[in-house]
């Protein structure tokens, strides 16, 4: 940039400097010349450290003017050595200040602006988001001299500092005074790769700071954090609603007992979502022995937690020899009477099943998913049973897992009828991210002809696969005729999927009624070929909304005489109004199939799945959906 006779740079919010050092054709103490340079402007770069932190030596010959403004925490211009033999000032604000040279005049005016703005208060007094970021010296984040200023900071981040230890430093302060009542508009904490942090105030904050109006702690590898709170910090946590703890190798409570404690009931009223991860010593919320309550608790998320059967039996109140306390049988109601939603691993599962739990302990949960879930003959025994215990969950999710195929209780001890009629009446099922998943439904006719009786799934109204890249098929035809009371079925993203309906008997005709179905969205299915292969008769009286998007090698929906009402298009995206419609549902999709519109914003192609495409792919293509 040798011809460059002024630089102005504004604005640029994550801009840390203005040369970056990892330039492979620069080496350390090279010099680097702005010739013609005469005028530099920085202004509104709140995280510029400086002009380049590398050991370049820079020579600016003809620089005579050089203005900063917003620029708070650049602490020097450059690493190397610096010549501008005719700059004689910094103007700051419209201020001129010099030292004798530019490194010099940036060091000394940050010194000063942060001296004096911390004796006035002004540098904080406003601020109502504050990060703490990168930092590898301090080991305090916030100093005790700073809070009285922070009167309207409302989320504090602190994240990738190798050296603190303490997030509110409150070393001087007492309960008297100003130093009463601090950060109470404070609704917001996240703590992010502390490797040093061991509390979040080395000093009981009882009466100093407020936590009074915080509704969001988010926590993650912090891996020498035991615990969150103290008691003593918990009793005003009238308004938490949110608590995430990731990836905290030593942590083992949330709240944490003090000495010479004595409580009878700890009460987080607001809580509604606790979300724990990879917390391989978490044994409860609360480590104390009085009672905890959550009243207005709905969603629980516990996933690879090694010490998940403490946490759970500190829960239903168990003593040291596993023996409950039967005087508190409805315990599970005043902990969490609101309880809906629980995400869990097998890990989970397996603690759960070995505790002698309440008959309605689960009772209120609705929505239950299941992740890493491996399937195995005793994962499926462990899975039936544990839905058994749940009798009204609604809404089934499984998630991110190895299983290659759901509910196959063939051969397993026991009465399998018995257990299966005392599965929860399953409404919803959600099938994500499953990507060695081969089949869904088990395919040995007895336990069929169960599912149609007396399953769980015969009150299905809602069925979504989305990335399940082994599926060939959905449902079977025998599975399909269960399914009367389904409403919306979605498939997305399943590679393999060829077929949503396999028809193993190739003889006989068979009439398959969707009573109920109104919406079917088929998305970026490439290998699928129709909704049905076989000769089977589809109805769907009450049909209106058909999605089909990215579904290139789609080119009937049904081989079989298909009956559809309603339907009066074929829309090819589903968040836009484009559609087709050629009279009934197979012309349409044979029209669309000719168009080639299944192509249309598809990101990635494999052409061996598509031999239509064989004789266009050396010249030129008829068809303006594919992508260029």
């Amino acid at each position: 940039m040798v011809q460059l006779m002024e630089l102005r740079v504004s604005h640029c919010y994550m801009m840390e400097e203005i040369v970056a050092t990892d330039d492979a054709d620069c080496k350390e103490h090279d010099v680097i010349v702005f010739k013609k340079l005469k005028c530099l402007k920085l202004e509104g770069l709140h995280r510029l450290n400086s002009f380049c932190s590398g050991n370049y030596d820079y020579s600016f010959p003809l620089l005579e003017e050089v203005n900063v403004k917003g620029c708070s925490i650049m602490k020097f211009f450059c690493g190397g050595e610096l010549s501008t033999p005719k700059l004689r000032g910094v103007r700051y604000e419209g201020e001129q200040q010099w030292e004798g040279n530019l490194n010099a005049t940036i060091s000394c005016h940050l010194k000063e602006w942060v001296g004096g703005h911390f004796e006035e208060g002004s540098v904080f007094q406003n601020v109502e988001s504050l990060e703490v970021v990168k930092d590898a010296i301090c080991s305090k984040a916030l100093l005790a001299n700073q809070l009285h200023f922070l009167n309207r900071l409302r989320k504090i981040t602190v994240s990738d500092c190798e050296s603190v230890q303490v997030v509110f430093d409150l070393e001087g302060l007492s309960a008297e005074g100003r130093s009463v009542g601090l950060l109470w508009q404070l609704n917001e904490i996240q703590l992010a790769n502390l490797p040093m942090l061991s509390q979040l105030c080395n000093k009981a904050p009882t009466a100093i700071l407020d936590f009074s109006k915080l509704t969001v702690l988010k926590i993650n590898n912090c891996s020498k954090l035991e615990y969150a709170f103290t008691w003593s910090m918990a009793s005003c946590l009238f308004q938490l609603q949110s608590i995430v703890v990731k990836n905290c190798e030593m942590m083992e409570t949330i709240i944490k007992e003090e000495e010479a404690e004595d409580v009878a009931h700890v009460i987080l009223g607001s809580l509604e979502y606790i979300d724990v991860q990879c917390l391989p010593k978490f044994s409860s919320i609360y480590s104390g022995s009085g009672d905890l309550e959550c009243p207005s608790l709905k969603m629980i998320d516990i996933r690879n937690c090694l010490n998940i059967k403490s946490f759970i039996s500190k829960l239903t109140k168990e003593d040291g020899e596993g023996k409950q306390d039967h005087n508190i049988i409805h315990f599970s109601h005043k902990v969490f009477p609101k309880l809906e939603w629980l995400l869990l691993d097998i890990r989970s599962i397996t603690a759960i099943l070995q505790i002698e739990l309440p008959v309605n302990f689960f009772s209120n949960v609705k929505n239950l998913e299941l992740l890493y879930y491996s399937a195995t003959t005793k994962s499926d025994v462990r899975l039936l049973h544990f839905l058994s215990r749940l009798p009204n969950v609604n809404e089934l999710g499984f998630c991110v897992s190895s299983v290659e195929e759901l509910f196959e209780f063939e051969g397993l001890s026991g009465n399998v009828e018995g257990a299966v009629t005392k599965l929860p009446q399953i409404r919803a099922l959600k099938l994500e991210n499953l990507n060695h998943l081969k089949q869904i439904w088990w395919q040995n006719s007895q336990l069929i002809n169960l599912a149609s009786s007396s399953s769980s799934f015969q009150n299905l109204t809602s069925l979504e696969a989305n990335r399940c890249n082994q599926l060939r098929n959905l449902i079977t035809s025998s599975v399909a005729k269960t399914l009367v009371q389904l409403e919306t079925l979605t498939v997305e993203s399943c590679k393999m999927l060829m077929v949503i309906v396999e028809d193993r008997n190739d003889e006989t005709t068979e009439e398959i009624v969707f009573t109920k179905m109104k919406t079917l969205k088929l998305i970026n299915l490439q290998s699928l070929r129709s909704f049905s292969l076989g000769n089977s008769t589809f109805e769907f009286p009450c049909l209106e909304e058909i999605v089909l998007e990215k579904c290139p090698n789609m080119r009937v929906f049904c081989p079989g005489n298909i009956s559809t009402p309603l339907l009066n298009c074929v829309k090819e995206d589903a968040w836009q109004d484009n559609f087709y419609w050629e009279g009934d549902l197979n012309n349409t999709i044979e029209h669309i199939y000719k168009k080639m519109a299944g192509f249309k914003d598809l990101d990635d192609v494999k052409l061996s799945i598509f031999p239509m495409l064989k004789d266009k792919w050396g010249g030129q293509f008829a068809f303006e959906n594919f992508p260029r």
